[in-house]
């Protein structure tokens, strides 16, 4: 991945997101993929609490098979491959973000 394509938002909405959800389709760069999940400096994962479904996606995160928890595992392995730098730079677009909740799901959600 090449750090040039993680940007820092301006704004608190995305411009590629309309009433019938992204446009972007399977063009989503990986922080979108990630989404509602965030990385933080120490290289663990959190949840955008402004996201409308963080409620609901931190309550399926504690059911095997979930939707969530498929997510949480799929992003795991891709940010596996992810370098360093790659990491922080996805934290620093992650600052922007107030009150994240981190992730204490007892299964090794740091990276």
């Amino acid at each position: 991945m090449d750090t040039r394509d993680i940007t820092v938002p301006f704004a608190s909405s995305c411009r590629f997101l309309n009433d019938k959800g992204c446009v972007l389709g399977g063009l989503k760069p990986f922080q979108c993929r990630l989404y509602p999940l965030l990385f933080l400096y120490d290289g663990s994962l959190g949840v955008d609490p402004a996201c409308t479904f963080s409620e609901e996606y931190l309550a399926q995160l504690k059911i095997a098979g979930s939707d969530a928890r498929l997510h949480l595992d799929a992003m795991k392995k891709e940010a596996s491959r992810l370098t360093e730098k790659e990491i922080l730079a996805l934290a620093d677009w992650s600052r922007y973000v107030c009150d994240v909740v981190r992730l204490d799901t007892g299964a090794g959600d740091k990276l």
